[in-house]
């Protein structure tokens, strides 16, 4: 990666900042280019040689920290797809590059915090050493100062909560990422000043640390939290989150949290939701497909009197749900633009309640096996939308095709339909957006089939690759037929351009083409998987 190119979209990034321009995101031809090979190292190597000028450009330095996010974000999402590839092999060597700074100070702290910063927004969490070598090096830039007593802290989360309107989750959204680069003992420390504070949204701001992906935390939180109910700290909206959260949880976490609801159950409280939160008066549901990567999102627009909310899920099949997100400064008219804007890029379809519950209930279900809790903020869209608490349940691929095609008169899915259904997977690229970004990613192994696959290379992915990870698409293909199944009843339409399909006819082909990937048809019988095929190559030859 050429430093005189990422120097220049860093001063380009920079005169931006200094105008006034948002602070993010990075633009999206700066966000493809900082994803070339070298780019984080180099990113880094400049982060090191501008903190070192007499005359340090701040806006300099965080334009090259949102370009060091960005790559990071694309690294992580890398390993995601490629466990033990090249990016956890660039991630590892940026973890040691962080550590060494941190001990030589080869950073200011400053930058050091900023970087850290930048792993914890792109999901990579730093390990406790490296977060007790940031804190130590933070600590002595301030030498003879003494830390702040609990007292000082509790003070100043009270100015911070009132400075966020007393938003629980806003408040836990800052200060979670603040949080996430101090040692474990700190954290605890912080999130238990929290639960003792005069100010209930502190306190219920407080419940997010359940979900921290760190056990230790999660842990230390749970049994604070059930101390605390025990004594008249936990109110009955806390109480009513916590009961809501209980079955999100690991067993071990499951216990102190039903303690703390007991409590206050003990105590006389009665259980209840969020002020102001009732079922909508009118809500309108978009999925979008799966993406190969198995990301899939659902937009809710929510309307009650003169109040119009947006709100938005991403699920990542095989991880859990990812982020949760919630504006009422869209409009219907933002709305509408922006789901129109998604429309072009991404296949989405209006569809149902049940649908989105479901889907929900699933990645609770894949998130607590894989260790991934859901988002805080999860609680406050249910709350918007209108949808009672949720409960973790696994929904299995073929279960998924059982449902949708049981109920279906047997000549509309026969051997004969389901022949038809996958010639029509052959036009699928150009009738949907989803094809698209369906390939392999392992390039290992890409790698070595295709060395010695001659001509044939294509046919040698299908069977080689694609054959041992049809499951995985069938698991893909199967949660698309769901979504536009749960739409038919509406009218919706599916795909993309002229090619749009009525859901109530699409769902049929998805789903039986779904079985197929899911059953024992052979995988040189189905034209999507050879369009997968073909894009592997077309990945792997622009690699």
């Amino acid at each position: 990666m050429s430093r005189t190119l990422l120097t220049v979209l860093a001063d380009r990034l920079a005169e931006a900042i200094r105008s006034g321009a948002p602070a993010a995101p990075v633009p999206d031809l700066m966000a493809e280019i900082v994803s070339l090979d070298g780019a984080p190292e180099t990113l880094f190597d400049l982060l090191v040689e501008e903190g070192r000028r007499t005359r340090r450009d701040d806006d300099r330095c965080t334009a090259l920290l949102m370009l060091l996010g960005s790559t990071l974000g694309e690294c992580r999402m890398a390993v995601e797809a490629e466990p033990g590839g090249a990016a956890a092999v660039i991630l590892l060597g940026l973890f040691e590059r962080l550590e060494e700074a941190a001990e030589t100070g080869a950073l200011t702290p400053d930058l050091l915090l900023g970087i850290a910063h930048q792993f914890i927004a792109a999901r990579l969490p730093l390990p406790e050493t490296m977060r007790d070598l940031i804190a130590g090096a933070a600590l002595d830039s301030v030498e003879g100062a003494e830390p702040p007593t609990p007292e000082e802290m509790a003070a100043d989360f009270a100015q911070a909560a009132e400075a966020m309107d007393h938003d629980p989750f806003l408040i836990h959204e800052q200060f979670a990422e603040q949080f996430a680069v101090f040692p474990d003992p700190v954290r605890i420390m912080s999130v238990g000043i929290m639960i003792d504070s005069d100010v209930p949204a502190m306190r219920e701001a407080a419940l997010g640390w359940l979900l921290d992906p760190d056990p230790q935390i999660a842990r230390a939180v749970a049994e604070r939290l059930a101390a605390a109910a025990r004594q008249g700290q936990v109110s009955a909206v806390s109480a009513g989150r916590l009961a809501a959260m209980r079955p999100w949880l690991p067993g071990e976490l499951q216990e102190p949290v039903g303690a703390a609801v007991a409590a206050c159950r003990e105590r006389g409280g009665a259980l209840r939701l969020a002020e102001g939160s009732a079922p909508a008066r009118a809500v309108r549901f978009v999925a979008t497909g799966c993406d190969g990567a198995g990301a899939q999102s659902v937009f809710a627009q929510v309307g009650e009197g003169d109040r119009h909310v947006f709100a938005a899920l991403l699920m990542k099949h095989g991880h859990g749900l990812r982020e949760a997100m919630l504006q009422d400064d869209l409009g219907p008219e933002g709305a509408a633009r922006f789901l129109g804007e998604v429309a072009r890029a991404i296949d989405c379809v209006d569809t149902s309640p049940d649908f989105v519950r479901d889907l929900i209930a699933h990645g609770l279900a894949t998130g607590l096996a894989a260790g991934e809790p859901p988002p805080f903020a999860l609680l406050r869209v249910l709350d918007a939308v209108g949808l009672p608490p949720i409960a973790p349940a696994r929904l299995e691929a073929g279960a998924i095709v059982a449902q949708l095609l049981d109920g279906l008169p047997e000549e509309r899915r026969s051997a004969a339909a389901t022949r038809a259904a996958l010639a029509a997977s052959a036009m699928w690229a150009k009738a949907y957006h989803f094809p698209a970004s369906w390939f392999e990613t392992d390039m290992a192994t890409i790698v070595a089939t295709t060395l010695t696959a001659g001509r044939k290379k294509q046919d040698a992915v299908l069977t080689r690759i694609v054959g041992p990870r049809r499951s995985h698409w069938g698991e893909q293909l199967a949660w698309i037929a769901k979504a536009v199944e749960a739409g038919a009843d509406g009218g919706a339409m599916v795909g993309r351009g002229r090619r749009k399909l009525p859901a109530a006819e699409a769902w049929i082909d998805l789903a039986l083409v779904a079985r197929a990937f899911l059953d024992e048809t052979p995988i040189e019988d189905i034209p999507l998987a050879a369009e997968i095929a073909r894009q592997t190559l077309a990945a792997q030859r622009h690699c």
